[in-house]
């Protein structure tokens, strides 16, 4: 693996290359990447990249890849659009690719609003969009997310928001929504809250044998309470409900309680336990 960058202020542009042989196989892949500061709140980065595979049957494939992103935020707005291009036979080994064939497009905006109270600080609507279609033209995914979060003083946050969502599956097309609310306080100094859950229709990826895959209804909560009785002492008590069901049928239902505990000793000693 080969690894070179230049900075210029507060902007760099690098090359990459890697390669990894095996038994007559190999992979390997080079790039160009940047990343750009255009002003004070506005940045670019953007990556092209190619891949050449041998496989240890002598199968040959490889293809380009490409990531561009701008960002802006001030202490109104923030926004992030990016797209991401994989073609089909774009592999590299040695990082992380889940997905390939693919052209996607995602934009993210937020309108922050200050208003003059104790209660409230902050109060944040937003939109994300995205889409994404195969290079055979085909829809693959698409998402409409419109939500809002709310800060609050001592460390207490909290949101809502709505998704619609367009999603392909073993050449199955889905079509479901979702609702979500969280909350994370730390309103008493010993203890803090999160609280997360969600409802809406779900695809059952992995049906019982015969059956095809199937959209049903279904609802997720976590919720976890982190005590600290001590300085030294940390308690964490979560619980994960997971449930899917169709029109009077129960698909499955998972109920987890955990509960962590960690006591530090010194910096370098500490002893946690975790129970289920």
């Amino acid at each position: 693996m080969v690894r070179l960058q230049r900075e210029f202020g507060k902007s760099n542009v690098g090359f990459l290359l890697t390669d990894r042989q095996f038994a007559g196989s190999y992979n390997r892949v080079a790039s160009l990447d940047t990343r750009l500061t255009l002003t004070k709140t506005w940045t670019f980065a953007g990556q092209v990249m190619t891949s050449q595979t041998r496989d240890l049957d002598g199968t040959q494939s490889g293809g380009p890849a490409y990531y561009f992103d701008l960002f802006h935020q001030n202490r109104q707005w923030l926004y992030d659009a990016n797209f991401i291009d994989r073609s089909e036979g774009f592999r590299a080994d040695l990082g992380y690719i889940p997905r390939v064939n693919m052209r996607q497009a995602q934009q993210f905006f937020m309108r922050r609003f200050h208003p003059k109270s104790k209660r409230v600080l902050v109060f944040a609507p937003y939109i994300n969009l995205l889409g994404n279609l195969d290079h055979h033209g085909v829809q693959q995914d698409w998402r409409v997310n419109p939500a809002f979060n709310i800060q609050m003083p001592r460390s207490t946050f909290g949101g809502a928001g709505l998704t619609d969502i367009f999603e392909r599956f073993q050449n199955i097309n889905f079509r479901r929504h979702d609702a979500n609310v969280f909350l994370h306080s730390e309103y008493f100094k010993r203890a803090t809250l999160d609280l997360n859950y969600s409802a809406g229709t779900r695809i059952n990826y992995t049906p019982a044998a015969g059956l095809a895959p199937f959209l049903a209804n279904g609802n997720e909560l976590q919720a976890t309470l982190t005590l600290r009785p001590a300085a030294r002492l940390k308690i964490d008590q979560i619980y994960y409900l997971t449930r899917m069901h169709t029109a009077g049928t129960s698909v499955f239902v998972n109920h987890l309680g955990r509960t962590r505990a960690n006591y530090q000793f010194t910096r370098a000693l500490s002893l946690r336990m975790i129970v289920d």
